[in-house]
């Protein structure tokens, strides 16, 4: 999946994202599919945070077997 994410021009409060996601298929229009925040950790670093939705392509999520094998 190719994505696109634009500067929120539209911000307006602390509430609103500062970037938007987009999906962005050859062909098609864009798809918004999520936002991404600015913050600033404790020790000064700046990062991002979102969220994306994505649709799965009607597959079910696995959950694994309690019978594997692998320990932890």
């Amino acid at each position: 999946m190719r994505i696109t994410v634009f500067k929120n021009g539209y911000k307006e409060t602390d509430k609103h994202p500062d970037y938007i996601i987009y999906k962005a298929e050859e062909g098609k229009d864009l798809e918004k599919i999520g936002a991404l925040w600015v913050g600033k950790s404790t020790k000064g670093n700046s990062y991002m945070s979102g969220n994306i939705e994505i649709e799965t392509r009607g597959e079910e999520p696995t959950t694994p077997d309690p019978d594997d094998g692998i320990p932890f």
